[in-house]
């Protein structure tokens, strides 16, 4: 009697490890479909089991760019347009860019609950500038950029392009 009871608190307390694990996964699948962006489909039924669509959106995804001049072709000028030395500069940054997206694909049902999605998605993001002077460490031989005008600038246009295949069951 007592191992039964024990077998059945153990199933008990397994399906509540579960459930609480499916509502973590299902919490953080909904953060990552609102934070990573939002838009809309449309599309047109060729056959009674297949779509064609497309989308378009606005999407936003955690950018860096990290450029690095070398052979001591970057002068560094202070404050008063006086030259400090020539050094090794780099220029980095990281920042969140927000843009849009298109995409086209078609889905096709191929069993009852099951589907077969290709979806090609083109997403732009803007761009990201750094400069060596907004970097703690830019520049090397123990002399930092922080302040001075070096002239080093990186600009980056930041574009994705996906292809995404999904196979999907609906209950």
């Amino acid at each position: 009697m007592a191992a039964a009871q024990g077998a059945q608190t153990g199933v008990k307390l397994a399906v509540a490890v579960g459930a609480m694990v499916l509502a973590f996964v299902a919490l953080v699948a909904l953060a990552n479909g609102i934070l990573g962006g939002i838009g809309a489909r449309f599309g047109y039924l060729v056959t009674d089991s297949t779509l064609l669509f497309g989308g378009v959106g606005y999407t936003q995804g955690d950018t860096s760019i990290k450029s690095k001049f070398s052979g001591g072709s970057a002068a560094i000028i202070d404050k008063d347009s006086n030259i400090v030395g020539a050094y090794d500069i780099s220029a980095s940054k990281e920042d969140w860019l927000g843009g849009y997206y298109l995409g086209a694909g078609m889905e096709t049902m191929v069993m009852d609950h099951v589907s077969l999605k290709l979806e090609y998605r083109y997403a732009d993001y803007g761009s990201i500038k750094a400069n060596a002077s907004d970097a703690d460490e830019a520049c090397t031989n123990n002399v930092g950029c922080r302040g001075y005008d070096t002239g080093v600038k990186s600009k980056a246009d930041v574009t994705d392009h996906s292809l995404m295949a999904t196979v999907s069951y609906r209950l």
